[in-house]
């Protein structure tokens, strides 16, 4: 029953609690564990669909659903929404016009429209699932996703403190860009171009250390309250803060 109750728990955060998501993943529990099911959603939309005739078409699966939203975007919205999906654990305005070139306007209106949320720290979001949905749309032009992700790396880059210079006393404000690091880093290991790779890092490292994210001992991981170690990343022992 307790291994129930968490992956009940895990279906419900992944969704968001959109009520046509749960209902269609309930649907799911007669043939899978709810653990399971949990396990299937982190991969992608595609479990949540019923071949239900009292159920109406467009609503017989969350992509359709999804599909449908995304038919009434403009152009514009569509493709910063699809830019939008390279941004990992929230961003800022700042960083969606750098990135995705979302005006506040833009943003405004695909908060409108609950496919991005706003946060009460002024931070956007977005749907895990949706954002899937949305990296999957714009993969389908690897021009452009090329771009966005190198828009991605340079910006959160750039916000990183020059190594050489004495530690600011506002630089913690970053921790919470820790999945948007994270996922520029793992981009750039991904494009074997060691120059670039080395120069992210350079500034990246020491404020991962001056952080805390970095245990001194890879076998004995940091418990500095508020951090976690993630072992087994690709890209070394690198943590996030805990949620």
């Amino acid at each position: 029953m307790a291994a129930d109750a968490e992956g009940v728990a895990r279906v419900c955060r992944l969704l968001a609690g959109v009520p046509l998501a749960i209902e269609l993943a309930a649907r799911t529990v007669r043939s899978a564990s709810p653990a399971m099911i949990a396990d299937r959603l982190a991969g992608g939309l595609d479990l949540l669909e019923t071949s239900s005739p009292d159920v109406e078409r467009r609503h017989r699966s969350l992509r359709a659903v999804i599909d449908w939203s995304w038919q009434l975007l403009t152009d514009e919205e569509r493709r910063a929404l699809g830019r939008l999906s390279v941004l990992r654990g929230g961003f800022d305005l700042e960083a969606a016009g750098a990135v995705a070139g979302a005006t506040l306007p833009l943003a405004a209106g695909l908060v409108d429209q609950s496919l991005v949320t706003l946060g009460e720290d002024g931070r956007y979001d977005t749907h895990e699932l949706l954002r899937q949905y949305a990296a999957e749309r714009l993969a389908a032009d690897p021009a452009d996703e090329q771009a966005t992700r190198q828009r991605h790396a340079q910006h959160y880059a750039a916000l990183l403190p020059d190594p050489a210079e004495a530690p600011a006393d506002g630089e913690g404000d970053l921790d919470v860009e820790v999945e948007n690091l994270r996922a520029a880093t793992d981009w750039l290991i991904g494009q074997a171009d060691p120059v670039r790779l080395d120069t992210h890092l350079v500034r990246l490292w020491p404020w991962y250390r001056r952080r805390g994210l970095v245990p001194r001992d890879p076998g004995r991981p940091d418990r500095r309250p508020g951090m976690r170690w993630r072992p087994g990343h690709r890209t070394g022992p690198l943590a996030s803060p805990a949620r």
